[in-house]
């Protein structure tokens, strides 16, 4: 059985940030995504609440629950690998999703909630199968949410470790630490290479954006420019990700930034574009999206950390950075 299972029944499952592959991982390109234990979210059964807000915010998304089980019995795709009966019951019992995971922030709140439904619903000889083959059956659930779901958010949360989905759609574990917490540079005065996010207090509201980039890219230039800049670049920054190699993997993210302001516009907030400038300018940092974009948070790469924190300091902007 998968190690996520062997400890017994788990219950909380965290968000996730997809560090390397948005978007391109649609059109061959490599991935990297890890959990993002700061937020979580797992299911209830819930007891009587004397707070008002409290049990209003369970009555919401025992109703959501509702329509996502709604959807799963009408769904084209057979959902024959969850025990829809109990999970039924547990509706009508008041199940809830307990969850302080931003939703439409691109960290994976909708991947939280189907790992969660995974794991209390499916049978142990379908957690036994390949991770291709949950992943596929995952993202069959997650479409409630997003039309068209990769399988990527609930099968990190799920797993609760670092996964590598190459260009092949193999996946592997990832091992070895990969996010040291400031890592020091040569001469160890300052802070080195960190990865971190930036909250853009503003909600994903723009659906259909994976739509949006298959139908761009369609288009031959834009294709042109992604299959011979972008998604090299992609794969360039996974490899030096997965070596530890943290000059070759900011050259690789220069790349995608530049990419993503030049051609994919549109899923960058007007007021973060003046920032992603900023950092292809100066070097300080580079951003690039988180998920979807559209809003939420930005993720950003530096080996100048100092630097970073006083400069969204001064723009009043929050970040966080990955341990």
């Amino acid at each position: 059985m998968f190690p996520a299972f062997e400890s017994g029944e788990k219950k909380s499952f965290p968000s996730k940030i997809l560090l390397l592959g948005e978007y391109g991982i649609l059109t061959g390109s490599a991935a990297i995504a890890t959990p993002f234990p700061l937020f979580s979210g797992e299911l209830c059964l819930p007891p009587k609440f004397e707070n008002f807000k409290e049990t209003e915010f369970v009555k919401r998304s025992n109703t959501q629950l509702r329509a996502l089980y709604n959807f799963l019995i009408l769904s084209d795709i057979p959902i024959d690998f969850l025990n829809l009966g109990k999970l039924k019951n547990d509706i009508d019992s008041g199940l809830w999703f307990n969850s302080d995971i931003p939703q439409n922030y691109g960290i994976g709140s909708s991947g939280a909630l189907t790992a969660a439904l995974f794991n209390r619903y499916a049978p142990d000889k379908i957690k036994k199968l390949p991770l291709r083959e949950i992943r596929t059956k995952m993202a069959s659930v997650e479409n409630y949410f997003h039309k068209t779901s990769s399988g990527i958010d609930p099968l990190v949360s799920l797993i609760n470790k670092p996964l590598h989905f190459s260009s092949s759609g193999e996946i592997s574990l990832i091992q070895q630490n990969i996010i040291p917490a400031f890592t020091k540079n040569k001469n160890e005065k300052e802070p080195g290479f960190s990865i971190f996010l930036v909250d853009s207090k503003t909600p994903i509201r723009t659906g259909g954006l994976v739509e949006w980039y298959l139908k761009e890219y369609q288009n031959r230039d834009f294709k042109h420019a992604a299959d011979t800049v972008y998604i090299p670049a992609n794969n360039s920054a996974v490899r030096a990700l997965l070596s530890c190699n943290y000059s070759a993997l900011l050259s690789g993210i220069a790349t995608v930034s530049h990419f993503q302001k030049q051609f994919l516009t549109l899923l960058i907030l007007p007021e973060f574009r003046k920032h992603v400038s900023h950092g292809l300018t100066t070097g300080d940092f580079y951003l690039k999206l988180c998920g979807s974009g559209g809003g939420g948070y930005m993720l950003g790469f530096t080996q100048n950390t100092n630097r970073v924190k006083e400069y969204f300091s001064q723009n009043q902007l929050e970040i966080l950075f990955l341990e």
